[in-house]
């Protein structure tokens, strides 16, 4: 697929647009969520549903294999 340095060009472009998309969903979420989470007591079940699925992700790579 061409030289090197042609090459490492091509992976540096793919992986700015896949870079830059990644941040702007991210930052889409994150000002999507301000709206959602004006609430103390909704932030309280976000904050504790990701405290869940981190703990779950924990004991799933903990006995895998």
């Amino acid at each position: 697929m061409g030289s090197g340095p042609l090459r490492i060009w091509l992976f540096a472009a793919l992986y700015f647009v896949i870079c830059y998309a990644s941040i702007a969903a991210w930052a889409y979420a994150g000002a999507r969520l301000r709206h959602c989470l004006d609430d103390a007591g909704r932030v309280r079940a976000f904050n504790r549903a990701m405290a869940a699925l981190i703990a779950l992700s924990a004991v799933y790579l903990a006995f895998e294999g």
